[in-house]
C-alpha cells in the first residue's frame, strides 16, 4: 500500500511550486501504513526486546539455562544474539510510531522520485540514494533535564528524561552537509515541505554540479581530440612538404637529363648535316644517306618527344593526387 502517491519525474523538479504541491500528497500517510522497511525493522525491534527479556540466561552453566528455558518456555532463539537495526531510528517505544511515520514519508517520497533506500558492501548504514544524491536519515529522541526532590532528602536528584519530542538528521554524502528538525513546537507532517525542499535543493545543486564538471570534461575531450587532429594535419603537412620537396627534386633532375639530351640531339644533328655537306661537294649524296638514317634511329627526335609527353601526363597525375 503506498496511498496511491504519484510518481514525481526528476525533470521537473526545478518546477518548485509544483513539487511542493506533490510533497503535500506524502502527508496522506498515516500511522495505518508503515513501509515495509519500517515493519521490518519494527519486527526486529520487538523480537530484539524479547530477546533482552531473557539475556541474563547466557552467564548461566549450561544445565540452569536448560531448565530455565524449560520453566519459561522459550527455545534457543531467543538467547541467540540480537538481530541488528539497520534503520538510524533511535527512540523509546513510546515514540516509536512518530518516528515510523516520517520514516515511511521520507522513503516513500525518495522511491516515488525514482530513488532507493539501500545499503553498501562498504557499510551497514542504510542509506536514501536519489542518484547522484546520498544521504542518511537519523530519528532520535530529544531529552530534558530533570531535577526533582528525592523523598526524605533535601538534595535534589538530577537526570534525563523524554521531552516527548523527536529530532530528524539529514545528513548528506555531499559536502558532509547536515540538516536538523525537531518537533518542539511544529509535527515532521507540517514540515514535510521544508524537509523535502532541503532534499530537492541539495539534488539540484549537485546534479548542476555533475553536469557542469560533465560538459567541462566533454570540453577537455573534444579540445584533446582537436589538438590531436590538428596534430595529425600539421604531420601530414610537413610529410607532404617533404614528398612535393623530394618530387621537385626528382623533376628537376629529369629536366636536367631532357635538356642533356636535347644538346646530345642537336648536336647529333648538327653532325649529320654537316656530314651531308661534305659528301655533298665530294661524293653523291645517297652514299651517306644510309649512315644517316642508322644515326638518327640511334638518336630519334621523335621519341624523344613522346618521352617528354609521357613524363609530362606522369607529372600532372602526381598534381592531381596531392
Amino acid at each position: 500500500m503506498d496511498y496511491r502517491i504519484e510518481k514525481f519525474s526528476l525533470d521537473e523538479l526545478a518546477d518548485e511550486k509544483l513539487f511542493r504541491h506533490w510533497v503535500l500528497s506524502l502527508k496522506k500517510i498515516n500511522n495505518s501504513y508503515f513501509h515495509p522497511k519500517i515493519s521490518e525493522f519494527n519486527d526486529n525491534f520487538q523480537e530484539n526486546k524479547k530477546m533482552s527479556k531473557y539475556s541474563y540466561l547466557e552467564g548461566m552453566p549450561l544445565h540452569l539455562k536448560i531448565e530455565q528455558e524449560k520453566k519459561f518456555g522459550i527455545t534457543m532463539h531467543y538467547t541467540q544474539s540480537s538481530k541488528k537495526n539497520l534503520l538510524e531510528i533511535k527512540t523509546s517505544e513510546k515514540m516509536l510510531k512518530k518516528a515510523y511515520l516520517i520514516a515511511t514519508q521520507l522513503i516513500v517520497g525518495i522511491e516515488k522520485l525514482g530513488g532507493t533506500l539501500t545499503n553498501s558492501w562498504q557499510s551497514e548504514i542504510v542509506k536514501l540514494e536519489l542518484s547522484p544524491l546520498k544521504f542518511r536519515f537519523i530519528i532520535t529522541e530529544l531529552t530534558k533535564r530533570r531535577s526533582l526532590i528525592q523523598e526524605g532528602s533535601m538534595k535534589p536528584a538530577y537526570g534525563r528524561v523524554s521531552s516527548g519530542e523527536l529530532k530528524l538528521e539529514i545528513k548528506f554524502d555531499s559536502g558532509e552537509k547536515s540538516y536538523i528538525y525537531a518537533t518542539k513546537d511544529i509535527s515532521f507532517n507540517q514540515q514535510l515541505e521544508d524537509i523535502f525542499g532541503t532534499i530537492r535543493g541539495e539534488y539540484l545543486l549537485l546534479r548542476d554540479k555533475e553536469l557542469e564538471q560533465r560538459i567541462a570534461k566533454d570540453l577537455e575531450n573534444k579540445k584533446r581530440l582537436l589538438l590531436e587532429d590538428n596534430q595529425k594535419l600539421e604531420e601530414e603537412k610537413v610529410r607532404l612538404q617533404k614528398e612535393i620537396s623530394e618530387s621537385q627534386i626528382s623533376l628537376k633532375q629529369d629536366v636536367f637529363s631532357h635538356m642533356k639530351k636535347l644538346e646530345e640531339l642537336l648536336e647529333i644533328k648538327t653532325y649529320t648535316d654537316k656530314l651531308r655537306q661534305v659528301y655533298l661537294d665530294y661524293e653523291p649524296l645517297d652514299k651517306v644517306e644510309r649512315y644517316v638514317d642508322i644515326v638518327n634511329g640511334l638518336y630519334d627526335f621523335k621519341k624523344f618527344v613522346e618521352e617528354l609527353d609521357r613524363w609530362s601526363n606522369e607529372v600532372a597525375e602526381v598534381d592531381d593526387n596531392i
